[in-house]
């Protein structure tokens, strides 16, 4: 499949799964400095900030509405707190700039009113330029992570075709181009440190190939349907490595290819949807699912697509043996030879990764299963987590594996020498703990906390994200929370017994319901109500105080997560 065909239908079919109308945009894929900047979100490529506002610019002189349409998409895939990541390293300085009255760009100078009236403008301003009544210092070269967020929230509105955001694009791109120690990123390359040399080092430079291979090293948790698109991203950089950490996958799971002799479980955290693979015009599906020999094409079309609500999510350990069956179909015979092959391998993940473009785009997701002992004074009680049911679907995991302070494992009663009291309040269970420092941390940075085996947050039900207790404290998957101890039940009584740091949330009946649930770090009773850290959907972590009328939950309906 030419590739050129392949990324526009990417990136026209991704717009839908993005939540964007495919009807409304698709046009802007004709301009290339769009498509680049699209792949970003893709790639996670190390574009150094100096770029951006080259290729906007470029854009803005074929459409004000693609412009401001990329950058909206760029800043809800990157997100307000996007750094220069780790596999980034960037050379040269951004020195403070000077703003160029009447640059040539084609655009009106709008700095005092846009300094005046808008914050989000004034603060990308004091960022790159100086000024007279201002210490401002540069910040050092990085990459294009940290922009989006600001540049979508400065107005795109104006008189004519001039707006503030068209103001800073412009003369940014103008200043950068007069720097004479322009800021480059590139990707580190480091030697592998895999033992498995024979994939090759020049794959190992390669961030999706490194993903996937630790996957398989470490024998972690991922959903198979969010496998696609690292898949995919080495399709489109080398073909070969896409070959070989495919095969190598297949031969470490060719023997576990079922959910019961996996160490991951796996369930929905979306409604799951039965849905035909993406039928591409010029792809090769009905060729590839009908004449080639095996059935492997079909029988994954069929699980992870088209009756996936009845097979329910799977870990990747299904994928790979099922893809390494798939075939390639001859497509042009001549003399009764093969002249022409159809990689059917590349055709499937060429259509799966249309539909799950991201990890988040799947509606699956996978975490370890944990063995935990909890102890008290008198008892020692295991709790093993049940085996994951067929009917269960995976993503990648970064269980924390914080170890639980003593208040958290171990909480002894002493019994009062009176003998009139028969009877005691019994010692809650306590199955879990956060890493306190991590949690201090991350409310004192304002660190939005994310972790790929968090259920689906909705802002508009009021709930809480419970990303920020699976990534600081050592829980389990969030389908396996259970009920424990009444918070506020332990804060009324005279010996309270629920240690700071323990993760609690809301229960509707037995179950954990994830939307619109208050899931969060408990951090001691006060008055009438206690104290919690939590992360509101879309948001940071913070403190609140539970206490009744405070929200939409009664503070009684508070327990203890075990």
């Amino acid at each position: 499949m030419n590739i050129k065909v392949r990324a526009f239908i990417l990136l026209n079919f991704a717009g839908i799964v993005l939540g964007e109308s495919n009807s409304d945009y698709s046009y802007c894929t004709k301009y290339a400095e769009y498509n680049t900047l699209y792949n970003l979100m893709k790639h996670d490529e190390c574009m150094n900030v100096d770029s951006v506002f080259r290729h906007l610019k470029a854009i803005s002189d074929h459409s004000v509405s693609c412009r401001t349409h990329i950058i909206n998409l760029l800043a809800g895939h990157f997100g307000s707190h996007a750094s220069t990541p780790h596999h980034c390293q960037c050379q040269g300085m951004n020195k403070l700039q000077q703003y160029h009255t009447g640059s040539g760009d084609g655009v009106s100078d709008l700095r005092v009113t846009c300094i005046k009236n808008h914050q989000s403008y004034r603060d990308m301003y004091y960022q790159f330029f100086e000024s007279s009544d201002r210490h401002n210092h540069a910040m050092a070269c990085r990459t294009h992570h940290s922009v989006w967020s600001v540049l979508s929230k400065i107005s795109a509105s104006g008189i004519g075709y001039n707006s503030c955001q068209k103001d800073i694009i412009y003369h940014l791109k103008y200043a950068f181009e007069q720097h004479t120690d322009p800021c480059t990123c590139t990707e580190k390359t480091h030697p592998s440190t895999s033992t498995h040399q024979s994939h090759g080092d020049a794959c190992t430079h390669y961030d999706s190939f490194n993903k996937l291979l630790k996957l398989a090293e470490e024998d972690r948790c991922l959903s198979a349907n969010s496998a696609w698109h690292y898949l995919d991203d080495l399709q489109a950089k080398d073909s070969e490595c896409r070959k070989r950490i495919q095969k190598y996958l297949a031969d470490k799971y060719a023997h576990r290819t079922s959910q019961s002799h996996d160490n991951c479980i796996c369930h929905a955290r979306r409604q799951l949807v039965n849905h035909q693979i993406h039928r591409m015009d010029n792809g090769s599906f009905y060729e590839c699912k009908d004449n080639t020999h095996g059935t492997s094409y079909q029988t994954i079309e069929a699980d992870l697509f088209s009756r996936i609500r009845t097979h329910g999510c799977k870990n990747h350990n299904y994928l790979w043996s099922k893809l390494e069956g798939v075939h390639h179909y001859c497509s042009k015979y001549q003399n009764n030879h093969c002249t022409s092959l159809v990689d059917c391998q590349q055709d499937i993940i060429v259509r799966a990764a249309i539909q799950y473009p991201t990890d988040h785009s799947d509606s699956c997701v996978c975490s370890q299963i944990t063995t935990t002992t909890t102890s008290t004074s008198k008892t020692v009680t295991t709790h093993t987590t049940p085996t994951a049911p067929t009917s269960a679907v995976t993503m990648p995991s970064s269980t924390p594996t914080t170890t639980p302070p003593a208040s958290a494992t171990s909480v002894k009663v002493t019994q009062s020498s009176n003998t009139s009291m028969s009877t005691q309040r019994p010692t809650p269970i306590l199955r879990f703990a956060c890493n306190k420092l991590k949690v201090v941390e991350d409310i004192a940075k304002s660190t939005k906390a994310t972790d790929l085996s968090s259920s689906y947050c909705d802002p508009n039900l009021g709930g809480s994200d419970d990303a920020f207790l699976l990534s600081t404290c050592n829980m389990t998957s969030p389908m396996l929370w259970k009920k424990g101890a009444n918070v506020i039940v332990d804060c009324e009584s005279s010996s309270q017994l629920i240690p700071t740091y323990t993760p609690i949330t809301t229960f509707n009946g037995d179950s954990y319901a994830p939307l619109g649930a208050q899931s969060g770090i408990f951090l001691g009773c006060y008055n009438n109500g206690f104290k919690i850290a939590i992360q509101r959907c879309n948001g940071v972590p913070t403190i609140e105080h539970i206490e009744n009328g405070s929200s939409v939950y009664n503070l009684k309906s508070y327990y203890v997560i075990v």
